[in-house]
């Protein structure tokens, strides 16, 4: 990105929305927590992101143990599986809506109870519809 010029543009982008985050976030414990929820939720679903595909790759036998490398040998799909198994848990357990831990000040917002959800699936509606719009189009057949 530097290369291209572009890096400053995103970094100021970044900073500015982080900045004002923080400013948003003073004296209103609701938000923080919310944020912070929803932050932790897409990590694990980066997480989730490699372990998933890792483990259909092991359970298709295309993950080989490779000599000189380091394997888990036969405990790499059992453990890999608990990796996957436990990335879901938790990012049910930190999106489920609970006041507990979405709404500290006792407000009641039922938006700041669903935040996580709703930003994970606006993330991935967007992330669909960029890919419809950047997918190239199929070649067509020479007609015979």
């Amino acid at each position: 990105m530097a290369r291209d010029g572009a890096l400053p543009a995103p970094a100021r982008l970044s900073g500015a929305l982080a900045i004002g985050l923080l400013l948003l976030n003073v004296g209103n414990p609701t938000l923080f927590s919310t944020i912070t929820a929803t932050s932790v939720v897409v990590v694990y679903l980066a997480y989730l992101l490699v372990a998933g595909p890792l483990l259909v790759n092991r359970l298709r036998g295309r993950f080989p143990a490779e000599s000189g490398r380091f394997s888990l040998g036969r405990w790499g799909v059992p453990l890999n599986g608990a990796a996957v198994l436990y990335g879901i848990a938790m990012i049910v357990n930190i999106a489920w809506p609970r006041a507990e831990i979405h709404d500290l000040a006792g407000s009641g917002a039922p938006s700041m109870l669903l935040f996580p959800i709703e930003f994970v699936g606006g993330a991935l509606v967007i992330g669909w519809l960029c890919r419809l719009r950047l997918r190239p189009a199929p070649a067509l057949e020479p007609a015979t």
